[in-house]
């Protein structure tokens, strides 16, 4: 593995948290709509969505935990 690509996976684990993040707004927002402003609209989608984003946003939490650790081997490594 290059020293290189550790910071990108870094970087990968950060934006798929932050679209997590943004996917679960959305997908709250509208289960909110549908308790008040907008009662015909079906809830089954967006709780979906918001259990996605979920799984999305621990996945990208292994890949930061798992650049952590690989990257505390190369510098045991090379110390």
């Amino acid at each position: 593995m290059e020293i290189s690509s550790v910071p990108s996976a870094f970087a990968s684990g950060v934006q798929g948290l932050q679209r997590a993040t943004q996917r679960a707004d959305e997908a709250a927002f509208k289960i909110a709509q549908a308790g008040t402003t907008k009662p015909e609209q079906d809830v089954v989608e967006p709780l979906v969505e918001l259990k996605q984003s979920e799984l999305q946003a621990s996945a990208s939490a292994k890949v930061i935990e798992t650049e952590n650790r690989v990257l505390g081997s190369l510098l045991d490594i090379r110390a």
